[in-house]
């Protein structure tokens, strides 16, 4: 349908054309979405793999996880934020996770 010059969409049309643009958004934004889940998973990895051997890679990685900065993009609040997870409970479920695996080493020595 034509107003003055002006292209009228129907109700089908709109939401065809929002679908398009919403899944055009999205599209972009994986890349996006992907380097922080990269970024959030590398440090998890260094984390616990690290646990038992300490060292650098778990210091840098357990500073980055349990420290309190929010000022930086990537800094790990951030990226939860983002992600739509609560650093929180990523940070809880990690020291549960801790504790379990050192009552595991201390049992595995007695």
């Amino acid at each position: 349908m034509k107003l003055d010059g002006l292209q009228l969409l129907s109700a089908d049309e709109t939401l065809a054309a929002a679908h398009n643009y919403a899944a055009s958004y999205w599209r972009q934004c994986e890349a996006e979405r992907n380097l922080l889940i990269a970024v959030l998973k590398d440090a998890i990895l260094d984390y616990k793999s690290n646990l038992v051997v300490g060292g650098a890679r778990f210091n840098d990685a357990e500073r980055w996880i349990f420290g309190e900065d929010t000022d930086r993009l990537f800094a790990f609040e951030t990226i939860c934020a983002m992600l739509g997870l609560s650093a929180q409970r990523v940070r809880a479920d990690l020291a549960d996770w801790q504790r379990l695996m050192e009552e595991n080493l201390e049992g595995a020595q007695s």
